[in-house]
């Protein structure tokens, strides 16, 4: 009972009430990624609820699976090493966490992503297919983004808020990359493939702030996050529009 309470104070703390101001950007940076996509079938009634399906799963992620699944394995891989995994290595710690917490993510987001394209009655359809994979990982990005931002958006417009929304513009579309990817994975029954290949991807995107703990210059780690962000999301176009 401990262990739900806490996790539903976690879940309210993430589901208050964002600024304005950051649902608003990241409705642009959605809007900016899916244009240089594939197109969309926007006129379907489970392309909305694609969108907040994914929107719906980024709480519970953040909140319940990917804490446990992390401390899951840490404790597993305590037992099998005899000792603290990686031996305090920060950029080795980061790594691990990084690719544990983004497998957790893409797990969800993949099981989300299947069952609307199931319930849809698209199985078939490529397109929609897509579509259902971009908008479920758009919802989830979009509610994260306008978490992140809220706080910075709280004091105000700066020059301050500059790189903020740079990562963030970026983010979204790794998001919606390994959206696509995901969502091919249905079309080509090679699930385990692209799992891997969208997990990789986030985790390395997400492993920008690693770096930068490490002590990269901000300009360095932001480039970093932006090339390895635009390779997620063109890569993923790149498989969800090749041909069967």
């Amino acid at each position: 009972m401990d262990w739900i309470l806490a996790r539903w104070d976690e879940l309210e703390a993430l589901v208050e009430l964002p600024h304005w101001g950051a649902v608003g950007f990241g409705v642009v940076f959605g809007l900016f990624w899916t244009r240089l996509g594939p197109p969309l079938k926007l006129y379907l009634p489970w392309a909305a609820i694609a969108l907040i399906a994914g929107a719906a799963l980024s709480p519970v992620v953040e909140t319940w699976v990917q804490p446990e699944l992390h401390s899951a394995s840490q404790d597993l891989l305590t037992q099998i090493a005899g000792e603290e995994p990686f031996d305090g290595n920060s950029l080795l710690t980061g790594a691990y966490s990084a690719v544990v917490g983004e497998a957790a993510q893409a797990a969800v987001l993949l099981f989300g992503i299947l069952l609307i394209i199931a319930a849809s009655g698209s199985r078939r359809d490529k397109a929609a297919t897509v579509t259902v994979g971009i908008l479920t990982a758009l919802g989830y990005a979009l509610f994260e983004s306008a978490g992140l931002l809220t706080p910075a958006l709280d004091g105000g417009l700066s020059t301050r808020l500059a790189l903020p929304l740079v990562r963030e513009l970026f983010v979204v579309g790794a998001h919606i990359g390994a959206g696509m990817i995901l969502a091919r994975a249905w079309i080509d029954g090679r699930f385990i493939r692209y799992f891997v290949i969208a997990t990789l991807l986030q985790a390395a995107v997400s492993y920008e702030a690693v770096l930068q703990g490490s002590g990269w210059p901000v300009t360095w780690s932001v480039a970093y996050l932006s090339a390895v962000a635009t390779l997620a999301f063109f890569w993923g176009s790149s498989i969800a529009t090749g041909r069967s």
